[in-house]
Parts: structure tokens; sequence; C-alpha cells
């Protein structure tokens, strides 16, 4: 018996594109948030976590989202997953950017 979705693996890349989205999320939450302090302020949903616990739980729920939506757009495809996987390393690594302090210096 042949397996009709030996080949699909649109999840996978959803998955793995969808985790450098969040990261990108988490980069550019962190870096405006830090430059703008009534965003900050907003972000701060746990006085002793302070705004990373906003910027944490924004940047889960685009990841959520940006999995979803990819995922039910590519459930049934066969995707070029060398691309995907570029395009997820580029957003994780600009990601991992705006998360460091010289990076927010220079939007102050």
């Amino acid at each position: 018996m042949k397996n009709c979705n030996a080949s699909v693996n649109g999840p996978a890349a959803a998955a793995i594109l969808g985790s450098g989205l969040g990261c990108m999320a988490l980069g550019l939450i962190t870096t405006s948030a830090e430059s703008i302090p009534a965003l900050k302020n907003a972000l701060t949903f746990s006085v002793p976590v302070g705004a990373l616990s906003g910027q944490t739980t924004a940047a889960v729920i685009i990841w959520l989202l940006g999995w979803a939506v990819l995922h039910s757009k590519w459930k049934h495809t066969q995707t070029d997953l060398g691309k995907v996987f570029a395009a997820a390393l580029a957003l994780v690594l600009l990601g991992t950017l705006g998360t460091l302090p010289p990076v927010w210096e220079i939007f102050h």
C-alpha cells in the first residue's frame, strides 16, 4: 500500500519558519520596547519580571499564529526545505541581534 503523504513536508517547513518568525518578533519587540518607554510600560505584565514578560508573551503569540497560518497553507504541499531553513536561520539571527543591548542603543 502506497503512503500518499510520504513526500509532504509542508507541516515541518511551517514549524521551522514559524520558529524563525517568533525569534524575529522577539528581537523586534525587545528593541522597540527598549526604544519606546510607553511600549516598555505596556509590555510589563508582571512587575518583578518587567517588560520581558510582555515581550516573550507577544513573541510566543506571533510564533503560534505564524506556525498556524503556514501550517494551514502548507499542510498538503512539498516545500523547498533548504530555502525555508535559510529564511528561518536569517530570521533567528536578526531576532537575536534585536535582543542585544548594543543594538537597542542605536535606536535611543
